[in-house]
Formats: C-alpha cells, structure tokens, sequence
C-alpha cells in the first residue's frame, strides 16, 4: 500500500523538475507604443553572427537605425539559447526591428538582451511598429545623426 502512495508522489516530482516541463510563457503582448516605453534599446539591425554559449544566444548585429539606446554601429544582445526559456530565434542576415532591456546592472557597458517575449521581430513583420515610429528621432549612431526619419514599408 505505501508502494501506491510513495508512486504518484514520485511522478509529480519527475513531471516537476523534467526540463521539458519548462516553457515560455509570455503575459499578453504588447503594442508598440508599451514596448517601446518599457525597452531601453529600440533599433533596427542585421544580424552578423549567433554564437552560444552556455544558455545564451550571443547575436552579432549591425544597426541601420535606432530609436532609442543605441548610439554604434555594431551592438551585441543576448537571449536564451533556448525558444522553450523564450530565447529569440535570431537568423543570420535578416533585418530585425529589435527590442532590448540593459540587464548590465548598476554602471558598466549595457548589456542588451531581448526574448521572444518583448516585441523584438523580423522588419517585414513590423509594418505597425514603424508605423509608431515614424516621426520619431532617431538617434546619433557612431556620430552620424539621422535626425526625422519617415517610415519605410
């Protein structure tokens, strides 16, 4: 009789701590005016190189334009290495309209990270993103300003 009662107590701890229970869950998403508000770092880049290391994605990007955050050419952000802790599928060559929060902590160079659950996602999905964009400064880039630029779709 203990055999049945030690049994399921011993599935449930399995079920609980089996890495495949774990999945990203994201709250409800956000539009772009909340997701910019609540990012650090919105930009436009194409990604270089994706490297990982350990449980994180490294992405190589260089930025054609940002919004916010982001004042070089070439930034760095990191994410899960996996979809399934809402790491960001990053493709090399794409163009990606990005959002990044600065988990560096307190002073230090910035640190951006992104997941799949900021709004981060390919230009050629981002037609209402640029929509609230456009009109917005842009800002200096490596000492290069673009000043107001106009929405591309």
């Amino acid at each position: 009789m203990r055999t049945v009662i030690l049994l399921p107590g011993a599935l449930l701890l399995l079920l609980v701590t089996s890495p495949e229970a774990i999945a990203c869950t994201c709250g409800d998403p956000l539009d772009p005016e909340p997701a910019f508000d609540s990012s650090d770092a919105v930009f436009e880049a194409t990604v270089q190189a994706v490297r990982v290391a350990g449980t994180e994605r490294e992405v190589d990007l260089i930025v054609t334009r940002s919004w916010k955050g982001v004042q070089t050419r070439s930034v760095v952000v990191w994410t899960f290495a996996s979809e399934a802790l809402c790491g960001y599928p990053f493709q090399i060559g794409v163009a990606y309209l990005v959002y990044a929060a600065d988990t560096s902590g307190r002073g230090g160079e910035s640190r951006w990270s992104t997941s799949v659950c900021r709004r981060t996602r390919p230009m050629t999905e981002a037609a209402e993103d640029l929509a609230f964009l456009s009109g917005r400064t842009i800002v200096d880039v490596d000492g290069e300003s673009w000043g107001v630029v106009k929405a591309r779709f």
